[in-house]
């Protein structure tokens, strides 16, 4: 029978008038037809979802890689981690040799290290710059003793006393170095600062 009620009920109708069918059929097959269109059309359950697959259980998918952090000036962290601790090598190499240097230049910038490598009541002398010959060409090599305090030394008294020039030297390499770190990492804070103003700006 149509799903169209009004053509069906015509039909039943017709039949009905030309005597093909009964009162009572005609009222049965109305009441039929008028009962499947009140049901409104038949919906379809949705079908159930796909079974995982047995070796999803043994390989499950893998999750996916966080995306490194990146900083306001687009570098990652890690990126800008790198930079400064190479940042810092480099200015703090340069910054030791010259407080290298400086210290053979001039001795009396080296004083700081008396109480780190003389004994208390010795003082940090040098031998004043001695020039050696080495084949025709003179060079200067300034050399730090530790002597007792209130002693004067000169000439030979050198040969006896306990040389500290490695010491010495050591230390000055190791303060410019920190020097240099330390001057990075303010210069760096300050241009990160910096940075995150024109951002907040913008």
């Amino acid at each position: 029978m149509s799903e169209d009620p009004v053509g069906g009920l015509e039909r039943l109708s017709e039949l009905h008038r030309t005597g093909e069918l009964s009162d009572a059929e005609f009222e049965d097959a109305k009441r039929e037809l008028l009962h499947g269109a009140a049901a409104g059309p038949v919906t379809r359950a949705p079908a159930p979802a796909p079974a995982p697959a047995p070796s999803a259980a043994i390989f499950p998918a893998a999750a996916p890689s966080p995306s490194p952090r990146r900083s306001r000036s687009g570098i990652s962290i890690s990126g800008s981690v790198k930079l400064l601790v190479i940042a810092i090598v480099v200015v703090g190499f340069v910054l030791g040799i010259a407080a290298l240097i400086v210290a053979e230049v001039a001795p009396s910038s080296a004083q700081w290290t008396k109480a780190l490598v003389c004994s208390s009541g010795e003082q940090l002398v040098t031998n004043g710059g001695v020039v050696h010959n080495n084949g025709g060409s003179a060079q200067g090599a300034t050399h730090f003793y530790c002597a007792p305090a209130g002693q004067p030394v000169s000439g030979l008294d050198f040969l006896s006393l306990p040389e500290k020039t490695g010491n010495v030297l050591l230390l000055s390499f190791l303060l410019g170095f920190v020097i240099g770190a330390v001057l990075t990492v303010i210069a760096a804070v300050v241009l990160s600062m910096r940075s995150g103003a024109r951002i907040s700006d913008a």
